[in-house]
C-alpha cells in the first residue's frame, strides 16, 4: 500500500471513530463475540471515565471473561458464547494497577498486563523518563514511580490477574534485522517474566500491533514461543485463532462509542488487515 492510500484510510477510520463518539449509536443485540480491550496509560483523573464505560457495557449485556479462563477456552478451542469481554493492560504502567484494582473490587473484573521486562526493572527516574519519552510516547510531568515494578507484579498475580510479554524493551520488531536480538526480544522477555513471576508465560502482545509493526519473522517466532498472541488490529475473536485482535480504548471515548466499536461497526474498515496478519500465520 502506497503511503498516500494508508494517509486516506487513516483519515476514513479517524473520521468514523469521531463521527461514532458524536452519536449515541450502537448495536446492543450482537452475535456471540469475544473482544478484547486494550487500554495504555490510565491517569487517575480518568478512572472515573473507564469506570462508567464498563458500567455501561455490563449493562449492555457484555460479559467480563476471567483471563485464565479465557486463555484455558482458546488453547483448548471450547466454543464461547454471549457476549464476552476481555481486558488488557500495555506498557507496565503504575496507572493500570490503580484502575484494575477498581475494576476487581467493583465489577469482580480482572485484567490481562502486557509489561515490557526492561521497563517494569528500572529503578532510576531518568530511565523511566527516557523510557517513556522514546519508546512509548508518554508525556508527563514527573516520572518517579511511573512504572510497575516486581512488587506490583507479583501482587498483581495473586491477585488473580495474568501476565503477558510484550517483548524486553518495547521495540518495533519488524525493524530489527539481527534474529539473535529479535528472538532475545520476543523468547527472552517470556523466560525473564517466568522467573520472576514464577508463573508459565504463554502470551504475548505485539508492540504498538498494527500490520507495520509486525512482519512474518517475528510472527513465526513468537508463535514458536507462545499459546496466543494479541495484536492491536480491531475484531471479534469468537473464531480458535491463536492470533487475536483487540479493541483500543482510552478516556476520551464516550460509552456509546466503546459499545459502538465492541459491538463490531467499524470492523469493515480492519477486514483487509486481519486477512493479511491470519494469512502471514500460515
Amino acid at each position: 500500500m502506497t503511503n498516500s492510500l494508508a494517509k486516506i484510510r487513516y483519515q476514513i477510520k479517524k473520521f468514523v471513530i469521531e463521527f461514532l463518539n458524536l452519536k449515541k449509536f450502537f448495536i446492543s443485540d450482537v452475535e456471540d463475540s469475544l473482544r478484547i480491550m486494550m487500554i495504555h496509560d490510565t491517569p487517575k483523573k480518568d478512572h472515573y471515565i473507564y469506570e462508567k464505560q464498563i458500567e455501561f457495557l455490563l449493562l449492555n449485556g457484555w460479559r467480563p471473561l476471567d483471563p485464565k479462563k479465557f486463555i484455558e477456552k482458546k488453547n483448548k478451542k471450547k466454543k464461547i458464547i454471549g457476549k464476552n469481554l476481555v481486558i488488557t493492560f500495555d506498557d507496565g504502567l503504575k496507572s493500570n494497577k490503580g484502575l484494575a484494582e477498581k475494576f476487581k473490587n467493583k465489577f469482580g473484573i480482572k485484567s490481562i498486563f502486557f509489561v515490557p521486562y526492561s521497563f517494569v526493572n528500572m529503578k532510576k527516574t531518568k530511565d523511566i523518563k527516557k523510557f517513556c519519552l522514546n519508546k512509548l510516547n508518554i508525556l508527563k510531568k514527573k516520572y518517579y514511580n511511573l512504572n510497575l515494578n516486581f512488587k506490583d507484579l507479583k501482587k498483581l498475580v495473586l491477585d488473580g490477574h495474568v501476565i503477558g510479554s510484550h517483548t524486553i524493551n518495547h521495540l518495533n520488531l519488524k525493524n530489527i534485522v539481527d534474529i539473535k536480538q529479535l528472538k532475545n526480544e520476543i523468547a527472552g522477555s517470556k523466560r525473564l517474566l517466568t522467573k520472576l513471576t514464577g508463573k508459565k508465560i504463554n502470551i504475548f502482545a505485539f508492540t504498538f500491533g498494527t500490520l507495520n509493526d509486525i512482519d512474518k519473522k517475528s510472527l513465526k517466532i513468537s508463535l514458536d514461543n507462545y499459546d496466543l498472541i494479541f495484536s492491536g488490529i480491531r475484531g471479534n475473536n469468537i473464531k480458535n485463532n491463536r492470533i487475536l485482535f483487540r479493541d483500543e480504548i482510552n478516556g476520551n471515548y464516550s460509552k456509546y462509542m466503546c459499545q459502538s466499536l465492541l459491538s463490531g461497526n467499524i470492523d469493515f474498515l480492519y477486514s483487509s488487515e486481519r486477512k493479511k496478519l491470519l494469512k502471514m500465520s500460515q
